[in-house]
């Protein structure tokens, strides 16, 4: 019952990491302000719980597969954000659940797992759907997007399966007491590469929006933070829930 249970819960928290993007959307956040919050949220939760349960400090594997890992997640999140912008949270939810089976395959391979029949019928229905995934109405007419959001929904595909494969390649090294720990390094790398996009880009933005020599008119310009904070929290919670 316990494997269920994890199930179930983890595909509530994926699912409301979904809707919470589509929402911010909806509020016009700033979507690299949103992912530095929700991965700093992240790093918060699984920081605090490495330090109130005394889990083990990680290894030199351990950072290194995490600190991959982060990086990975931070890419995926701009996929993540523009396939909900054009597809929608559901259609995103299913492609980021599907692409579990990326880290099976490689599990198969890599570490000589085995699934049962039902296993294989199930991941072979999941690889069937993505392709239907990909189909879209009046794409015919639509053209050159039509083939650009299905490029960016194989593309998710792949990338999310490589950022799911990070936790399994953790597990297979059989370090005892660091999950915490490596969460917590994985969602720094994953705050740290959207902090630094998100500097970058507001130090442009206030550059185009004010006239030269005037900094008071370049701060009135910059977006309300609170408007790309509160999102980014309720972001990460489900983000730090659901991993």
């Amino acid at each position: 019952t316990r494997p269920m249970l994890a199930l179930v819960l983890s595909t509530v928290f994926s699912a409301g990491f979904g809707l919470l993007i589509r929402v911010a959307q909806g509020m016009g956040a700033n979507l690299v302000a949103v992912g530095s919050a929700n991965y700093l949220t992240a790093m918060a939760v699984n920081a605090a719980l490495f330090l109130l349960g005394g889990g083990s400090p990680p290894s030199g594997t351990t950072i290194a597969i995490a600190v991959g890992g982060g990086f990975c997640y931070a890419v995926a999140f701009f996929m993540v954000y523009r396939l909900t912008r054009e597809r929608g949270a559901s259609i995103t939810g299913a492609v980021m659940r599907i692409s579990t089976v990326v880290p099976v395959a490689f599990s198969l391979l890599a570490w000589g797992e085995r699934l049962s029949g039902w296993q294989s019928a199930g991941a072979a229905l999941a690889l069937v759907s993505l392709p239907l995934l990909t189909l879209r109405p009046g794409a015919a007419r639509e053209g050159r997007r039509a083939r650009g959001g299905a490029s960016l929904l194989v593309g998710l595909f792949f990338l999310n399966g490589v950022c799911l494969l990070a936790p399994r390649a953790f597990r297979a090294t059989e370090a005892v007491g660091e999950e915490a720990a490596f969460l917590a390094v994985l969602f720094a790398t994953a705050a740290a590469t959207l902090c630094t996009v998100w500097a970058v880009t507001e130090r442009r933005a206030a550059a185009s929006a004010a006239p030269a020599g005037d900094p008071a008119a370049a701060g009135a310009a910059r977006h309300p933070l609170l408007l790309d904070l509160a999102p980014g929290v309720a972001v990460g919670v489900s983000n730090a829930l659901q991993n």
